[in-house]
């Protein structure tokens, strides 16, 4: 690394820093305003993505006029904009004050998971606050877990992200070797998480994501199938102000084993399906952001995946 690269990096650091101590010693009843700022700023100013948050907005719903559309749009920027704010807040939260602030959609599913002595694949979306959900998880339902995702090119920034997580028991898992290492993890009581719901390029696989073929990363159902461990679809959504619910679920279909695209795509329009349903029910809690159908589907593709089209094929 050049002598100029270390120097823009340190000073990127030191911003990160500076950026997190202020948010902490913020009060918290300041924090949404400050939100709703910055999300001023991105969406009206900058319009950082604004056209493509739009432009999967009217493909998601078509059914609601541009200005139900470009609402939607605008609460999207401001949960974001809140939902980093909240990630540096936690820093100084403790496993109590989030314990009154969470609550789960299925308690008996969460006393199983807490009484399990396996470990588990979460599948999770960019969708409400799932740093929220990993820190309960970990915290108080296994005994820790992983994450794979992308190293940041800033190593520093990078550094400082992951032992933000690793205070609530989250360990990071970066792409090279990330199934060699995971699958030991699920094996304990410990948990797996991913994101599923990111454009999967041509090695994804195309699965129904509102009403449209959607290339969608494979990565969770192969862990799954692989290590033969619970397989649970989990979002954490904003309910009121610092208030959350988190929604977890688990496959009725019986258990798979071979690692085959059948199955693949069973799995992963499974969790997409899931998805949708909560997207649906609270849209401006989703990342539209990012350019969810960007891989197209082709003939070819449409009639390989074409079982992927119902969740319950056989």
């Amino acid at each position: 690394m050049s002598v100029k690269k270390r120097i823009q990096h340190r000073l990127e650091y030191a911003i990160f820093r500076f950026i997190e101590w202020k948010i902490t010693i913020m009060p918290e009843w300041a924090m949404r305003p400050f939100a709703n700022f910055l999300a001023f700023l991105v969406y009206d100013l900058f319009k950082y993505r604004r056209k493509v948050s739009l432009e999967n907005l009217a493909r998601a719903f078509p059914e609601k006029s541009p200005e139900e559309r470009e609402k939607i749009a605008r609460g999207c920027y401001r949960h974001w904009a809140l939902t980093a704010l909240e990630f540096f807040k936690m820093g100084r939260w403790t496993v109590e004050k989030i314990k009154t602030r969470v609550e789960f959609n299925d308690q008996a599913l969460a006393d199983k998971l807490k009484n399990s002595s396996r470990g588990a694949v979460i599948v999770s979306a960019h969708f409400g606050n799932w740093e929220i959900a990993l820190a309960w998880l970990a915290s108080q339902y296994f005994d820790g877990g992983s994450v794979i995702q992308l190293r940041q090119s800033n190593r520093l920034v990078d550094k400082r992200t992951a032992d933000l997580r690793r205070r609530w028991g989250v360990e990071i898992l970066y792409p090279r070797g990330a199934v060699r290492k995971a699958l030991p993890i699920v094996q304990e009581h410990k948990f797996l998480g991913l994101l599923g719901d990111q454009d999967g390029g041509r090695k994804g696989v195309f699965v129904p994501f509102f009403g449209q073929p959607a290339s969608t990363p494979v990565g969770a159902a192969v862990m799954h199938l692989r290590s033969q461990a619970m397989l649970i679809f989990g979002v954490c959504v904003r309910t009121a102000p610092f208030k959350y619910k988190i929604y977890v679920s688990t496959p009725e279909f019986g258990n798979l084993t071979e690692v085959n695209q059948e199955n693949v795509a069973k799995i992963t329009a499974w969790f997409t399906g899931e998805l949708e349903k909560l997207v649906r029910e609270y849209p401006e809690q989703y990342l539209w952001m990012h350019r969810r159908w960007k891989t197209v589907c082709t003939s070819s593709q449409e009639e390989q995946n074409s079982k992927s089209q119902n969740p319950n094929f056989k």
